[in-house]
């Protein structure tokens, strides 16, 4: 289901394939619901457990799933605050980004109390997307997601429990990256750092 910026798949069956989209700003969200499976990010291979919940952001570039059932989230940053993109985002989007991603890929695991509660929020989404057009259900989509957002930031700022992703140019590419998403809010700026570090790198070969 569709709308708004946001997709919610409740059954997703293997193998798939995500592309995160940098040019959308989009995000995704992939929870395993069933045995242990294998997951491939940028080409590094992954065994995740059940009901573990996995954070990608725009700043990989493939990721596929070869075994097991999940449940998709992908949604744009703007659907979290449709008015001001820019203001009052950071609170939710805080397990995405940071200094832990540059090596690791942010990920959760729910133990069974926490099942329940974010079982309950994700029948909740399901229901309340399906009357979308209603702006009485949007609002309460976005607000049901941005409960699933904060409690997965609890989780993660407990059990910081990350996949270690260990290649040089991917760290270097999520590092520079980070440091753009960081300190550069307009896309020229962003031109202008990428110009300056070119013309340095030539005149220090």
């Amino acid at each position: 289901m569709f709308t708004q910026n946001i997709n919610v798949i409740d059954r997703l069956q293997t193998p798939f394939t995500l592309m995160p989209n940098d040019l959308d700003e989009e995000l995704t969200i992939i929870w395993n619901i069933r045995a242990v499976s294998n997951v491939k990010v940028d080409g590094h291979e992954i065994e995740i457990g059940k009901n573990c919940i996995l954070f990608v952001s725009e700043f990989y570039m493939k990721l596929e799933a070869l075994s097991g059932t999940f449940r998709v989230i992908k949604f744009n940053k703007t659907f979290i605050n449709p008015i001001d993109s820019l203001k009052n985002t950071g609170e939710y989007l805080m397990i995405f980004y940071g200094l832990h991603t540059v090596d690791h890929l942010p990920k959760i695991m729910l133990n069974e109390k926490e099942v329940i509660i974010f079982e309950t929020l994700w029948q909740d989404l399901l229901l309340e997307i399906t009357n979308i057009n209603n702006p009485i259900s949007e609002a309460l989509t976005r607000n049901s997601f941005q409960r699933f957002l904060l409690l997965s930031q609890k989780n993660h700022a407990v059990t910081e429990f990350d996949i270690p992703i260990d290649f040089k140019d991917l760290r270097l590419i999520r590092e520079f990256q980070y440091l753009v998403n960081t300190n550069f809010k307009r896309p020229n700026e962003g031109f202008r750092l990428c110009k300056h570090l070119k013309n340095f790198s030539k005149k220090n070969r």
